[in-house]
């Protein structure tokens, strides 16, 4: 492999030069700072959430959906820093972002289970059929059960009754038998 040795002597100019060097610290730094930001913004809100569940809100469907915009605000957050950290690095992300306009066609359609994991999983927080805490059983031809232990952006988790932990996929749910919201005999409708 021969190298032309004039790409040697610019690389070694660039080397010794003394303002690449800085505009490298302080790149590395602005960086470093946007990072740390970044991680604290994250720990904040998250100590924010765990606060609010602590407080036992009564209304679990809002802790509930605190917990997915938590979730959803961590994927914003760490696609911003990305771009950021290239753009500070000196990578031209206006052609990370053409590229990804033009490829938004094909990352939307491998991005439809993903897609159809949030609405499938916004309807059920709206509907209120099941929330953190409860006693539920999903899809019952399948029969799994559990409590219900977080809700995510996608998935739903449910701690089993020896312990484990299921992680289902919200657009996989088909049907959802809440254990933890049945009716009394007093409070059934008149027939």
């Amino acid at each position: 492999m021969d190298v032309e040795p004039h790409i040697l002597w610019k690389a070694w100019q660039t080397l010794i030069d003394p303002w690449f060097w800085a505009e490298l610290g302080q790149r590395l730094l602005v960086l470093g700072a946007l990072l740390v930001g970044a991680r604290i913004f994250l720990r904040v809100s998250r100590a924010l959430v765990r606060r609010l569940v602590r407080a036992r809100v009564k209304d679990q469907r809002l802790v509930t959906l605190v917990e997915v915009i938590q979730s959803l605000v961590w994927y914003v957050v760490v696609l911003g820093v990305l771009l950021l950290g290239l753009y500070i690095l000196g990578v031209p992300t206006i052609h990370l972002l053409t590229g990804l306009g033009l490829g938004g066609l094909v990352l939307a359609l491998g991005m439809q289970d993903l897609i159809r994991d949030l609405v499938s999983g916004i309807s059920i927080l709206l509907e209120g059929t099941m929330a953190v805490g409860d006693q539920v059983v999903l899809n019952s031809n399948a029969f799994l059960s559990g409590r219900v232990v977080g809700m995510g952006a996608r998935v739903v988790k449910l701690e089993g009754p020896e312990g484990q932990i299921h992680q289902v996929a919200y657009s996989s749910i088909t049907s959802i038998s809440n254990l933890s919201r049945q009716r009394r005999p007093a409070e059934r409708p008149p027939a």
